[in-house]
C-alpha cells in the first residue's frame, strides 16, 4: 500500500528542496571565488568619492590585493576612518558601513566599488586587484549605474 503525501507535507518538501538548492548554488559561487593568494600589486590608485568630498590615494605596490583591503590601507595611510560588517555564510565578506563618517543608507545612498569601471561583482574582500587597478568607491544609490 502506498501512502499519499498530504498537500502540506509536500509544500514543506518544496520549501527545504528549494532552501537547499539556493544554499548550494551560494555556496558554490564562495568556493568558485577565490581569496587572494600572497604577492605583490604594482601601479594601483584609490579614489574616494563621498558627499562634497574625495580621497585619492596611489601605491607604487602594495601586498593588499583587495579592493577592501587597498581602501584599509588608504585610511591607515591618509588617517580617515572605515567600518564594516563581517558576514559568514551564504555570503561569508565584508559589508562597508561607513568611510569617513559617511554612513551607508543615509539618505538613500550607499557605498559601492567599481574596479578598473566595472560595478563590484564580489564581496569588496574577495574583488582581487591586477597590477595598474583602480578602484573607485562612490556613495550612490543602489542599483549602480555607471562608475
Amino acid at each position: 500500500m502506498v501512502r499519499e503525501i498530504p498537500e502540506s507535507g509536500k509544500a514543506a518538501l518544496l520549501a527545504i528542496t528549494v532552501f537547499a538548492a539556493v544554499a548550494a548554488l551560494f555556496a558554490g559561487a564562495m568556493i568558485l571565488t577565490p581569496l587572494p593568494g600572497p604577492g605583490t600589486v604594482r601601479s594601483v590608485s584609490l579614489q574616494v568619492d563621498g558627499p562634497g568630498w574625495s580621497i585619492h590615494y596611489a601605491a607604487d605596490a602594495t601586498a593588499n590585493r583587495t579592493a577592501f583591503a587597498l581602501l584599509l590601507e588608504a585610511a591607515d595611510r591618509l588617517r580617515f576612518d572605515v567600518s564594516w560588517t563581517s558576514y559568514s555564510a551564504p555570503l561569508d565578506s565584508v559589508l562597508v558601513d561607513s568611510i569617513n563618517g559617511t554612513r551607508s543608507g543615509d539618505g538613500g545612498f550607499w557605498w559601492l566599488y567599481w574596479v578598473d569601471g566595472r560595478y563590484g561583482d564580489v564581496g569588496a574582500d574577495r574583488k582581487v586587484l591586477s597590477d595598474g587597478s583602480d578602484v573607485l568607491w562612490a556613495f550612490r544609490t543602489y542599483p549602480p549605474t555607471e562608475g
